[in-house]
């Protein structure tokens, strides 16, 4: 609890300073995701994480949660594990400043190399 309250307050300040935070693990972020859901950033942010090897998406007000899975971790371990590999394409614009639009997740199997993609939108 007490690293999260560190990021929360190391990622204060950042504010509408930068577009992008990545951190490697989700449960770091997730006291700062919690409170940028509840008092959105003026500007967007788009927080990516990791860690997980699950694929994950979220948009609220401004904020953007976006953990694109896994594109190789574990190696061939997923290969007896049938763990999809995963990645994620943020699609923004820049007309006005970043403007998060959508986010690509696209999981591949790891046996047979079927693929699905999905585009899920930014909320408004």
């Amino acid at each position: 609890m007490e690293q999260q309250e560190q990021f929360r307050d190391w990622l204060r300040p950042l504010l509408g300073h930068v577009d992008v935070v990545m951190v490697h693990s989700p449960q770091l972020a997730e006291t700062a995701a919690d409170e940028l859901r509840r008092i959105p950033p003026r500007h967007p942010l788009a927080l990516l994480t990791g860690h997980t090897h699950l694929q994950k998406f979220r948009s609220s007000t401004n904020l953007v949660e976006l953990n694109g899975g896994t594109v190789g971790g574990g190696g061939t371990g997923n290969l007896e594990k049938n763990q999809p590999f995963g990645l994620a394409v943020l699609v923004y614009g820049r007309k006005g400043g970043f403007d998060p639009v959508a986010a690509d997740l696209v999981a591949i199997e790891a046996n047979g190399g079927s693929a699905h993609a999905e585009r899920l939108r930014v909320e408004p």
